[in-house]
């Protein structure tokens, strides 16, 4: 009987508790239009590049502008991280941060993009036109997107 319990043991414990399903495997998407003159004016070929905020460095997707300043639409994943505590099980999201760039135009940044599974998330960036005599063509716009905690 002895040998028979040593034979049972192993070398680790492990306690599985099924808190709530989870479908990791959902998307959101982005639909973004560029324009100048506060919307009245469409950009072409405008860079347009999404990255994730946890890794800036490496962009997820990139698009250009077509001649009605419309990008194709990005699907970005979205998942819910249980061990997140400030993370809504019901309204749960992933944020992600927008590059927009273009020869003629001061660049945009948009960070802390909110972005909800089964959801289009809209924006129309206005674009400021540098100058021809311009000396310093590398000002930057930077927006801070307001975070909405649940």
């Amino acid at each position: 009987m002895t040998n028979k319990k040593a034979n049972n043991l192993k070398p680790y414990k492990a306690n599985n508790i099924l808190i709530k399903k989870t479908n990791n495997n959902k998307s959101g998407y982005v639909r973004i239009r560029t324009v100048t003159e506060l919307g009245t004016v469409p950009v072409e070929n405008a860079s347009v590049t999404i990255f994730s905020t946890l890794d800036e460095t490496v962009p997820l997707d990139t698009h250009l502008s077509d001649s009605a300043g419309n990008v194709p639409v990005f699907t970005v994943p979205v998942s819910y991280d249980p061990e997140d505590i400030k993370m809504d099980p019901v309204y749960y999201f992933t944020e992600y941060d927008i590059k927009v760039s273009h020869e003629n135009f001061y660049n945009v940044f948009i960070y802390g993009i909110q972005i909800f599974p089964d959801i289009t998330t809209d924006f129309d960036i206005n674009l400021t036109k540098m100058p021809p005599e311009s000396i310093l063509p590398s000002r930057e716009r930077i927006i801070r997107i307001p975070r909405i905690d649940l």
